[in-house]
């Protein structure tokens, strides 16, 4: 009976025009969407990057909590992305010398270039490579894209430092 409806509904059936919208009311409760897709529909890893619009996952679709370290890719965190730190840079510097220092003696003033250091930054730093007597007594940004660092020798001993090489974090 139903086919029959419909079939005089399409073909401009006999009935009057309300009783043309009400059928195709009752009909419409039944009609699938084309092109909708649901949870159901969609195997696991299935929606992948190229799948996503641009700006569609927004922090509101994110659960708080739920990104981890490995789901982010490598350097894609900044200085400013982290609470309380405005910048975060990081630098491999080397210095050689052959001169003896004394027990205690400090190596004053060294400078290295890191691009994006300024004066005041906060510099922290260790030895890398290099006579192990020694280790970075002092740093911090002296001008632009240059730090200053201080050697000590720390042994009870003299010295030389030889080929240096330093790791440092700037950050303010």
């Amino acid at each position: 009976m139903v086919g029959l409806l419909v079939a005089a509904f399409v073909a401009g059936s006999f009935f009057a025009p309300p009783v043309q919208q009400a059928i195709a009311a009752v009909i419409a409760t039944d009609v699938q969407c084309t092109g909708c897709v649901g949870n159901a529909d969609i195997a696991s890893s299935a929606v992948t990057n190229s799948k996503i619009a641009s700006n569609a996952v927004t922090s509101a679709k994110i659960t708080d909590g739920t990104i981890t370290a490995a789901d982010l890719a490598a350097d894609s965190v900044a200085g400013s992305e982290i609470k309380g730190v405005t910048k975060l840079l990081f630098a491999v510097c080397s210095f050689s010398s052959g001169t003896t220092f004394a027990a205690g003696q400090l190596l004053t003033g060294i400078g290295c270039s890191v691009p994006g250091a300024a004066t005041g930054d906060l510099v922290t730093g260790t030895l890398r490579v290099g006579n192990p007597c020694f280790i970075v007594d002092r740093a911090g940004g002296f001008d632009t894209d240059t730090i200053a660092y201080d050697l000590r020798n720390v042994c009870s001993v003299a010295a030389s430092p030889g080929s240096v090489q330093t790791s440092f974090i700037v950050f303010k």
